[in-house]
């Protein structure tokens, strides 16, 4: 499908960089808009699949002031509770 699609917008953006035509460049970029639209949807999707719908977010650097504290950990989320195994810094 996505194959499809991203053909097809490669055609139809070819089709709009050789047409003089005012109607047919608008219908064009309608239709390329909505093409890439789709495009960036199905990207969209097949990532949240081949993730498992988790997001990775890794924390470079981390400062804490004087009397703050941070709580440094593996964190997981299920089913809406969060599961950690901390240690307070």
């Amino acid at each position: 499908q996505m194959l499809s699609i991203h053909v097809a917008s490669m055609r139809c953006a070819c089709r709009l960089a050789c047409t003089d035509d005012v109607t047919q460049q608008e219908s064009l970029t309608r239709a390329l808009t909505r093409l890439s639209r789709t495009f960036s949807a199905q990207m969209e999707a097949l990532n949240r699949h081949r993730s498992n719908g988790a997001c990775a977010i890794t924390v470079q650097n981390l400062s804490v002031q004087d009397g703050g504290k941070a709580v440094v950990g593996h964190f997981t989320q299920h089913a809406g509770l969060i599961a950690a195994q901390p240690g307070l810094v």
